[in-house]
C-alpha cells in the first residue's frame, strides 16, 4: 500500500514550515503549512453562531485590518495584500466583492476535489450555495465564515490537506435529515412484495413500457395511458421511478382543500384562465418542454429517478415546484412571439437559442438541488437490478387528473393529450436534450371519463387499455 510522508525543512524566518509531500520517496509538493490555530472539537457550526457573530467580517473594509481578524499566519499578510491590489487593479471591484468572489473559487476547488475523492458524504454544502438566484447575505456569512476557518488550517488550501478540510466542513456544515411526517414517511416507504414474491409496479411498469414500445403515431391518439382502479396509484407512479429507474415529471391537481398525498402542486394553479383549448394546450407543451430540460438537466447534474420525483412532492423542495412553475409560465408567456418565428426559418435559430438558455439554467439549478437532496439523503441510487433496458426519457404524469374534467368539459384532458402527440416546441429542444421519448400518465380518471374523452380523437386512431392496479 503507498504510504504518504511528510518531511518538513529546517527553520524558517518566517512561523510556518516547509513541508514536503512525498509519495515512495518521490516529492509530489511543497507548500508552506501553517499549524492549525483550531480547536476542531470545540469549533462552531453555522447554525449554532448568531448572525452578529457571522457577520462580523462585514465590518472590515481593507485587506489589513480584515486579516488581523481573521487570525491567519501574519507571514502572509503581504501575499493577501497583494494578491487584492493585483486583482483589483482598475478599482472597479470593492474589497467586500472582492472577497466574496474569491472564496467562492476556493471553496469550488475544495468542493469539486471532495467530489471526486467521496468524500463529500457528511457534508452540507448548501449552507454556502445558494439554490437560484443571487446570493443571499446570510449564505454570504456562512461561506466567509467557512472560508476563515479552513485557512487557518493551510492559507492556500492546497490539496494535500483535503483530508482534513473534509472534516472540518463536517463540523462546519453538518448534515441533518429531515423529520418527516407519518403520512409522507408511509408514503416513502419501501414498496411490499406480494405473495409470490414480486411487486404491483412491476405489472404497471411491464404494461406502460409495452404500451410506450409499439406506439405508432399513425394507429394512436397520443403516447397516452391511464391508470385507474384499485388503490395506492400515486405510490404505484413513485415506484417507477424508485424502483425502475424511470423519470417521472410528476405534477398533482388535487383539490385545493384537499389533505391527498403527495399534495397539489404549485403548477396546478397557473393554467389559463380563459379555458380556450388552444391555450390549454400551448399551456402543456410548455410545461412538458421545461419538464424534458429538466429531467436531461438531472441526468448531467447527477440527480436520479428518485431523486428528481422526491424533489418535485417532499416538503423540503417545495421552493423547486414555485421555481419551476415561474419557469413554465415565462415560457408560456413567450409562446406567441416564439410560434410567430417558426414560420422564418431564420428567426427559428432565435426559438432554439431560447430554448438553450432554458437547457442551461436547468443544469446550474439542479446541481444545486442535488446537494439539498444528499443532505437529506433523498438522492436514492438506481437499484442495480432495474438498471438499463429500454424506458421513456420521461413519463409525464398527471395526479389526481379527474380535475382535468370541469363541468363536463374535457378540454384540459384533451389540450394535455394533444400537447403530449405534438410537442411543437420540444422538436426545437431536441438539438440540446436527447429526445428518445416522453410518454404520458393519468391518475385519478375512472372508465366512464375515459369514455367521454375518445371524442374528436381522430379517425381511425385508437388509445391504450387503461392499466387497472393489481389487487394483492
Amino acid at each position: 500500500m503507498t504510504q504518504i510522508k511528510r518531511k518538513t525543512s529546517s527553520s524558517s524566518e518566517r512561523p510556518c514550515k516547509k513541508v514536503r509531500f512525498t509519495i515512495d520517496n518521490e516529492i509530489v509538493g511543497v507548500f508552506d503549512h501553517q499549524p492549525s490555530q483550531l480547536d476542531a472539537s470545540t469549533i462552531k457550526s453555522v447554525n449554532e453562531l448568531s448572525e452578529s457573530e457571522k457577520n462580523q467580517w462585514r465590518r472590515y473594509s481593507n485587506p489589513e485590518d480584515f486579516f488581523n481578524y481573521t487570525g491567519w499566519d501574519q507571514g502572509l499578510m503581504e501575499e493577501f495584500k497583494q494578491s487584492y491590489y493585483f486583482d483589483t487593479g482598475t478599482g472597479r471591484v470593492s474589497f467586500y466583492n472582492w472577497l466574496i468572489r474569491k472564496a467562492q473559487g476556493e471553496l469550488s476547488a475544495v468542493h469539486h476535489r471532495l467530489e471526486l475523492l467521496g468524500m463529500n458524504e457528511k457534508i452540507n454544502w448548501i449552507f454556502i450555495q445558494p439554490l437560484y438566484g443571487s446570493m443571499k447575505s446570510i449564505t454570504e456569512d456562512n461561506m466567509m465564515y467557512t472560508c476563515i476557518q479552513l485557512k487557518r488550517i493551510n492559507h492556500s488550501l492546497h490539496p494535500t490537506q483535503d483530508w482534513k478540510y473534509a472534516d472540518l466542513l463536517s463540523r462546519l456544515l453538518p448534515r441533518k435529515k429531515v423529520q418527516y411526517g407519518l403520512s409522507e414517511g408511509a408514503f416513502h416507504s419501501e414498496e411490499r412484495l406480494t405473495a409470490d414474491g414480486h411487486r404491483q409496479s412491476d405489472f404497471v411498469c411491464e404494461k406502460l413500457l409495452q404500451y410506450y414500445n409499439s406506439y405508432d403515431p399513425n394507429q394512436h391518439a397520443a403516447p397516452y395511458a391511464s391508470i385507474v382502479g384499485g388503490t395506492a396509484k400515486s405510490f404505484m407512479i413513485q415506484q417507477l421511478a424508485v424502483q425502475h429507474g424511470i423519470y417521472i415529471a410528476y405534477a398533482s391537481l388535487a383539490h385545493e382543500l384537499s389533505n391527498a398525498y403527495p399534495r397539489r402542486s404549485e403548477i396546478a394553479d397557473r393554467f389559463p384562465k380563459d379555458g380556450i383549448r388552444r391555450e390549454l394546450e400551448k399551456f402543456w407543451e410548455c410545461y412538458i418542454v421545461t419538464s424534458l430540460a429538466d429531467i436531461e438537466a438531472c441526468r448531467t447534474a447527477g440527480i436520479t429517478p428518485a431523486g428528481f420525483y422526491n424533489l418535485q412532492t417532499k416538503r423540503p423542495y417545495y421552493g423547486y415546484q414555485k421555481e419551476f412553475a415561474d419557469r413554465v409560465m415565462s415560457l408560456f408567456n413567450m409562446y406567441p412571439r416564439l410560434r410567430h418565428t417558426e414560420v422564418v426559418k431564420k428567426q427559428r435559430i432565435k426559438v432554439q437559442a431560447i430554448l438553450s438558455s432554458r437547457v442551461d439554467h436547468a443544469q446550474v439549478l439542479l446541481r444545486r438541488w442535488r446537494l439539498e437532496l444528499e443532505s437529506n439523503g433523498d438522492n436514492c441510487k438506481i437499484p442495480s437490478s432495474q438498471a438499463g433496458g429500454v424506458k421513456p426519457r420521461a413519463l409525464i404524469c398527471v395526479d389526481e387528473a379527474h380535475e382535468l374534467f370541469d363541468n363536463n368539459s374535457s378540454f384540459k384532458f384533451h389540450a394535455f393529450r394533444g400537447a403530449i402527440r405534438q410537442r411543437d416546441l420540444s422538436r426545437d429542444l431536441s438539438n440540446f436534450v436527447p429526445q428518445d421519448g416522453a410518454f404520458g400518465v393519468s391518475i385519478g380518471t375512472d372508465h366512464s371519463m375515459e369514455e367521454r374523452a375518445t371524442v374528436a380523437i381522430g379517425v381511425g386512431k385508437k388509445m391504450f387499455p387503461p392499466i387497472t392496479i393489481p389487487t394483492i
